[in-house]
């Protein structure tokens, strides 16, 4: 009889005796033995049994059809299916073909007490697969609540101890650090990719880092200290978070700020012609709807004096949502917006009187702020004092219960009632606090505006995009007006002059606030006319 043998082992398998060599073996020692032929063998390696997804075995299923074999022969039935159901299917599949299953363990025949038997054997498969399953899955979420490594490959930034614990490997922790850096500054992710490639960074795989692979890095929630398993839910695993549970590559602040940029570039407009670089797509907004803005090329043509046909190209932003929904906002022409906007950034914040009133107005609010804060220093140095007391009071109640003197219903109503007050007075001195003294001089201020009242208006699209992403918050443009948010950084002592501002600025909330924004308005007639004269401006 012509037979062809069948192998599989999956990763535990190896582990019980049956490699590939030990079935390949056993199977040609019993066709010797029977007398039989084995003409070819299908092996699936690191194929789990509990489905049908595997190359060799689909193979051997679609050739029994050419009728030149009348036997699979496996090591044991579990080699064939752990399943019951994809057990019954192929067998009968193979069938039709005249094509038995042959085991070299459990030899059966056609008999009813073979076909019970049979049965018995392909549930007792099944029963073992899925009970596997169930002890992999226990072990990984026990190693997933201490927070250590569950297999595959260890995310960039992080190496592990002996004991499977995740710790910061101090290289790629800088790699990750600059990485967070240039976003913030406004860098994309092929700006940022196009830095690791000059720097000759790898990730984890060896390969050269690109895009997604900056995405995945920057993405990772590991980077604020928080181990994270089945970030995915299944039916079979539901995520498991330990927080703080090794040190931390960047602060919670500075991941949020980017996962929130990342989710607007998500939803933010594409050009729609990919040869065209719409410098302002992302930041023009509809006044009148709402929506993006972006960019567009079409054909036109024009009759020459000789009667040819010239025809080029005509670029514009436009509304996304103006036809068919009674948007009235026109069409405006690219070149000419985006030079108004590159104009208005160099003419307001580096030039002429805005500077001044922007010093001015700057250099007033900090001395309001600081004023406020001396106001406010006798009553936070009491509420300093009072939370030393709590601190006393509770450790002499600790003394009284540990000595017998008080009840533990007593010691923990004190107790409660003292940690409330303290927790209280803790928020309040946070909010208090200033965080440095904002002795910031006109001078320092001016300086750091002007400081790129030289390169301003550079070609270079790059250059153009930095120029955006650091000075213009967003732009609002109607048929009548156009509105350009620009922001800046406040100078100063870094972020602790910034957090001591963040009364008068925008952006509020997690993020540190580090921009203050003048709405400037100009009339729509300006943008032809490059004319950056008229405006009214505010810092809000």
């Amino acid at each position: 009889m012509d037979c062809v043998g069948y192998c599989r082992f999956s990763s535990d398998a190896q582990r019980d005796g049956y490699s590939i060599d030990a079935q390949v073996r056993a199977i040609k020692e019993w066709a010797s033995r029977e007398g039989h032929v084995v003409k070819k063998f299908y092996i699936d390696e690191a194929r789990t049994g509990t489905n049908d997804n595997r190359d060799e075995f689909q193979q051997m299923v679609a050739d029994a059809a050419t009728g030149t074999f009348q036997a699979v022969v496996v090591h044991k039935l579990d080699r064939f299916a752990r399943d019951r159901y994809d057990s019954a299917v192929y067998r009968h599949k193979l069938k039709a073909h005249g094509v038995r299953v042959v085991s070299v363990l459990e030899p059966l025949d056609d008999s009813p007490e073979s076909v019970m038997m049979e049965a018995v054997l392909e549930g007792m498969a099944e029963y073992y697969s899925k009970n596997l399953s169930r002890e992999v899955r226990k072990g990984k979420t026990e190693a997933a609540r201490a927070a250590k490594h569950n297999g595959g490959i260890v995310p960039y930034g992080f190496a592990l101890t002996e004991d499977g614990h995740y710790t910061v490997a101090p290289d790629e922790a800088a790699v990750i650090r600059e990485m967070f850096a240039m976003l913030d500054n406004g860098s994309s992710y092929a700006d940022v990719a196009r830095w690791a490639k000059a720097k000759g960074l790898k990730s984890r795989r060896g390969t050269i880092m690109d895009g997604y692979t900056v995405r995945r890095i920057i993405g990772n929630p590991m980077l604020i200290g928080n181990y994270v398993f089945a970030r995915i839910p299944s039916a079979t695993q539901t995520p498991i978070v330990v927080e703080n549970a090794f040190e931390a590559i960047i602060t919670p602040e500075q991941y949020q700020r980017i996962q929130a940029k990342i989710a607007a570039q998500k939803h933010a407009p594409r050009s729609r012609n990919k040869g065209d670089d719409y410098l302002l797509t992302g930041y023009l907004f509809c006044e009148e709807c709402g929506n993006h803005l972006y960019g567009y090329s079409a054909k036109q043509k024009y009759q020459k004096l000789d009667g040819s046909l010239q025809v080029y190209i005509r670029s514009h932003y436009r509304c996304s949502r103006r036809r068919g929904t009674g948007c009235h906002l026109r069409s405006f022409v690219k070149s000419t917006l985006e030079d108004f906007v590159f104009g208005a950034i160099d003419e307001v914040l580096f030039k002429g009187p805005t500077v001044d009133w922007i010093v001015v107005e700057l250099s007033e609010r900090l001395k309001k702020r600081t004023a406020s804060a001396d106001e406010a220093s006798s009553v936070l140095k009491s509420y300093e004092r009072e939370l030393k007391n709590i601190y006393g009071k509770r450790d002499r109640l600790l003394d009284l219960y540990l000595s017998g003197d008080i009840s533990k219903a007593a010691y923990s109503e004190k107790a409660h009632d003292l940690e409330t007050r303290a927790e209280y007075l803790q928020s309040e001195i946070r909010r208090m606090t200033p965080a440095a003294p904002v002795s910031v001089s006109a001078a320092t201020l001016k300086k750091a505006l002007t400081a790129y009242a030289d390169s301003a208006n550079a070609d270079s699209p790059e250059y153009k995009k930095k120029i955006l992403s650091t000075f213009v918050e967003k732009i609002t443009i109607s048929n009548e007006h156009i509105v350009i948010y620009f922001k800046f950084p406040v100078p100063g002592a870094g972020d602790k002059t910034e957090k001591a501002l963040s009364g008068d600025l925008v952006r509020k909330g997690a993020s540190v606030v580090t921009l203050a924004v003048l709405r400037t308005e100009f009339p729509i007639a300006a943008v032809n006319a490059h004319d950056y004269s008229v405006f009214t401006i505010e810092l809000v």
